[in-house]
């Protein structure tokens, strides 16, 4: 079973110069799309890696997003370059405590 999820906005909370990133089911097309005026990276991900999100309300619609610890996780898993300026952005919100507690999980899966 695949779930969907939006990475939490990037521009906003994480630095300029990446988008947050979807996950869609198997019949999803991977690759960058726009949606609602939104620059996004399609992924495909299995139920076993869907971990790190809370629902936010957009427009009247409640998406699964994920955490900036969870955010960072996927772009190194999906090997998504971030600019030193977006890294140190990150540096200054993580939670490392629950980001070891990510990267354990994803190695179990591994």
């Amino acid at each position: 079973m695949v779930q969907s999820s939006i990475h939490t906005d990037c521009e906003e909370n994480l630095g300029a110069g990446i988008c947050p990133c979807h996950y869609g089911n198997r019949k999803s097309h991977r690759g960058v799309r726009e949606i609602m005026g939104t620059r996004v990276i399609l992924h495909r991900i299995d139920r076993a890696r869907f971990f790190g999100f809370e629902y936010v309300n957009y427009g009247g619609v409640f998406v699964p997003v994920s955490d900036v610890e969870k955010t960072l996780i996927d772009f190194n898993y999906y090997h998504i370059k971030l600019s030193e300026e977006t890294l140190e952005s990150i540096r200054k919100k993580i939670d490392k405590v629950k980001l070891l507690e990510y990267e354990k999980r994803m190695i179990k899966i591994s």
